[in-house]
């Protein structure tokens, strides 16, 4: 585990309350500075606002600030929230759980920090810092986040806008103070904080819904070429792709048997070019992603990538619009379903209860699924769901909340120790030396030299 440095310490006396709840919207400026120490001289903490400014001015450590609790009272099972609006140019902040009163500030510091990660590091009696793991969290968006951490014997739950981030074990601290920690050169704002004594679970998700109804496209990371239009709309996503451009919309969900529907609407441009719905993931699949799209000339087809792509008509597909010979325009709606069952390697295409086609062959672990479009299309997409299982129900909605910060890609190819990532965005490994990585076959992502969006085969 990569190691990492803390600025250690307590300045002053760290107050200690009775736990059972404790809470702190720092509207009483005078009582939150006696409710807060700072952990040195690096770190400042301002009360303004109703809120709480805590900034690092350290180059290489990560401060705090700390919330103490009286040594018989030191909650060991909990659930701390709050709010917390990272500044321009910062690179993380979080909280501090089960830290030490005195001496080394042994605990575990959990913080969000850059491309919408979650990092957690833990702090031992030497003063060493191990990082524990650093994990993707699609739901995090630019501004401020609600974030939570529950925990309950040696088991901690992460969460983030509502929405279940990870999990992780460990018992080598059972109990401690709670600090508002920013990582080195950063500042971050703070409210709402609240403990509680009881424990929230969580676990993986199993399923994603999105109406649209609101534009902060939360969880969907996406690759493909920076400037493709991509707006929500009236409680819809409208895609518009010029020559050469393509999209994939992605969310990140392991999928055994499922189902993934969308309702797709034709708006102009290219009749011939596809659209339609996605799995992607890893494998032994040279490269490791499936489409099954329409077009607005009512073909119709399913494909592996990198083989050649057959396109069939049917009858079944509405299309492209309709102008009327008064100039009127009716724009037409196809329900696209893509259904793998128990039992069977078959991936069915579904277009309006149509079964239209059934393709075989796909080698590979589904880590994502979402939706595509290919170049030169106009086309609107409503009402997008997939759910591991034999119903198409998912009954949690996207948080409402600001807009995200969409993956589209990060510099990763040539440079020493850039990181390198998959089709779904997560984090593979990193070049050493100017070369790729040994990895597993695959397709990943970097930009090139003309900060294009690139794929890498690794075979």
């Amino acid at each position: 585990m990569k190691r990492i440095p803390l600025a250690v310490g307590c300045v002053g006396t760290c107050v200690a309350l009775a736990f059972g709840a404790f809470n702190d919207d720092f509207s009483d400026e005078a009582l939150s500075n006696t409710l807060w120490v700072v952990s040195n001289d690096a770190v400042t903490q301002q009360f303004m606002n109703g809120a709480c400014v805590v900034a690092n001015s350290d180059a290489s450590f990560i401060g705090f600030t700390r919330h103490g609790f009286a040594e018989n009272n030191k909650p060991s099972t909990f659930t701390l929230s709050g709010k917390i609006t990272l500044a321009e140019g910062s690179t993380g902040a979080g909280f501090s759980c089960c830290v030490a009163s005195s001496g080394m500030p042994t605990g575990y510091y959990i913080s969000i920090i850059e491309n919408s990660q979650v990092t957690i590091n833990k702090i031992d009696a030497s003063g060493s810092g191990t990082i524990i793991t650093t994990v993707n969290a699609a739901f995090l968006v630019d501004g401020t986040n609600e974030f939570k951490i529950s925990r309950k014997e040696g088991k901690f739950n992460i969460f983030g806008n509502g929405q279940f981030i990870t999990t992780f074990t460990d018992n080598d601290f059972t109990e401690g103070d709670i600090g508002l920690l920013v990582s080195a050169k950063s500042t971050a704002v703070f409210d709402d904080i609240v403990l509680t004594d009881s424990f929230e679970e969580g676990g993986p998700r199993t399923c994603f819904a999105d109406d649209f109804s609101n534009s902060a496209l939360s969880g969907w990371a996406w690759f493909g070429d920076d400037d493709v239009s991509l707006a929500v709309e009236n409680e819809a996503l409208h895609i518009t792709t010029e020559a050469g451009q393509n999209l994939y919309q992605v969310f990140d969900l392991p999928l055994t048997n499922f189902v993934m529907k969308a309702v797709a609407s034709h708006r102009g441009l290219s009749t011939k070019n596809l659209y339609g719905l996605f799995i992607c993931g890893t494998g032994e699949q040279s490269i490791p992603l499936a489409g099954f799209g329409i077009n607005g000339g009512s073909n119709y087809g399913s494909f592996l990538a990198g083989q050649a792509l057959t396109l069939t008509p049917s009858t079944s597909i509405k299309g492209d619009l309709f102008v009327s010979s008064t100039g009127d325009t009716t724009y037409y709606y196809d329900t696209l379903e893509v259904i793998k069952r128990d039992g069977s390697d078959a991936y069915l295409f579904v277009v309006n209860s149509d079964t239209l086609s059934r393709l075989t062959g796909v080698n590979f672990d589904i880590t994502g699924a979402g939706i595509f479009c290919f170049d030169s299309i106009n086309v609107l997409f409503d009402d997008f769901l997939v759910a591991n299982g034999d119903e198409a129900i998912c009954p949690v909605k996207p948080p409402v909340t600001m807009r995200t910060r969409p993956f589209r890609g990060v510099p990763v190819f040539l440079p020493a120790d850039m990181p390198l990532f998959d089709l779904s965005g997560r984090l593979v490994s990193r070049a050493r030396s100017g070369n790729l990585p040994n990895r597993v076959p695959g397709v990943y992502l970097y930009r090139s030299g003309d900060y294009r969006m690139r794929r890498i085969d690794v075979r």
